[in-house]
């Protein structure tokens, strides 16, 4: 007879997720840079598959656990951002990649445990001009809102 509540309490709760994810953010994972690269007091990084993309490319990501803290995570649902860097330093380009348009995302928080890693991919917009740019993800880390960044890139055109 509870198992029918905490079905109802998940699927209230499920839609929420990237507003709960994404709702002050305000602490970063790693150094003052978001981005981690394994370093940083919980070492959680997002890597890229390549330092060279173009625009529309398929970029694969990974998500790896090397702190002794549970990581909840949802790379497909998570809203990842793509950011731009500037003269200013990074600017957000996109607030709502997905991986593309044919891709359904589930809408539960994954647990990475330590020393665990996942895999996922995202297409990048066809229209973004050549430039450096990274990824940045909504973690939930010891029920703190955080975010990792990943390893920055090149987009350029074909030819």
């Amino acid at each position: 007879m509870h198992t029918p509540m905490r079905r109802i309490r998940v699927l209230v709760l499920a839609p929420l997720l990237p507003a709960i994810l994404m709702s002050g953010c305000t602490s970063t994972v790693g150094s003052a840079s978001p981005t981690t690269k394994g370093t940083g007091p919980s070492r959680v990084s997002l890597t890229t598959d390549a330092s060279v993309y173009h625009p529309g490319a398929r970029v694969g990501t990974t998500l790896r656990n090397d702190s002794e803290r549970l990581v909840g995570y949802n790379l497909c649902f998570a809203n990842l951002k793509l950011e731009r860097r500037s003269d200013r330093g990074w600017d957000v380009v996109r607030a709502d990649l997905w991986p593309d348009k044919n891709t359904a995302c589930t809408t539960e928080l994954r647990l990475l445990h330590r020393g665990g890693i996942d895999d996922g991919q995202i297409y990048l917009p066809k229209d973004l001009t050549p430039g450096t740019y990274r990824l940045i993800a909504a973690l939930e880390i010891e029920n703190a809102h955080e975010q990792v960044a990943s390893d920055s890139f090149t987009v350029e055109y074909l030819g």
